[in-house]
């Protein structure tokens, strides 16, 4: 399914490269299945994934195309700003935890929303901000062969020039 030196996304986590794929040595593991090490793109430790759990952990990162495509969709959807909603802290808690891009817009262009309303990002909204840019961030900088810190801008580029 995955080679060495692939990219990878852990859902909910952000990306990882396959560094090797055998037994790891270390006492949990169980010694009759095949793990993918995943180094890390940033910040984290070393995550060994089982090779019968690697289709429900991991997926393929998004193409430079699926990238530009989901980018240009941000300023036309539609964001209902709500101050307050407990339904939202669920929502972007699912959505962080899925790791899908689209989803994970959702949090930033809703969140966004109600920063731009109120001038004003409360500590809860931030946290969850933070968690899907870095959800987020490392698989748009892979796609778009950039760098992480250069993902806002380029993010910026694609949508004035449509």
């Amino acid at each position: 399914m995955f080679s060495t030196g692939d990219f990878v996304v852990r859902r909910g986590q952000g990306l990882y490269r396959v560094s090797d794929f055998g037994h790891p040595d270390i006492s949990s593991a169980d010694k009759s299945k095949n793990y993918y090490f995943l180094t890390p793109m940033g910040d984290g430790v070393t995550l060994y994934i089982p090779e019968d759990r690697a289709d429900a952990a991991l997926r393929r990162p998004i193409t430079n195309e699926e990238a530009i495509s989901l980018i240009r969709q941000i300023p036309k959807g539609t964001v209902k700003a709500r101050k307050g909603d407990r339904l939202s802290s669920v929502r972007y808690r699912e959505a962080i935890a899925s790791g899908e891009p689209k989803e994970l817009i959702m949090v930033l262009r809703e969140i966004y929303a109600r920063f731009s309303k109120n001038n004003k990002m409360g500590i809860t909204d931030r946290d969850f901000f933070r968690q899907a840019e870095s959800v987020l961030y490392p698989e748009l900088a892979y796609a778009l062969g950039c760098e992480n810190g250069e993902v806002e801008e380029r993010i910026t580029e694609i949508i004035n020039n449509g």
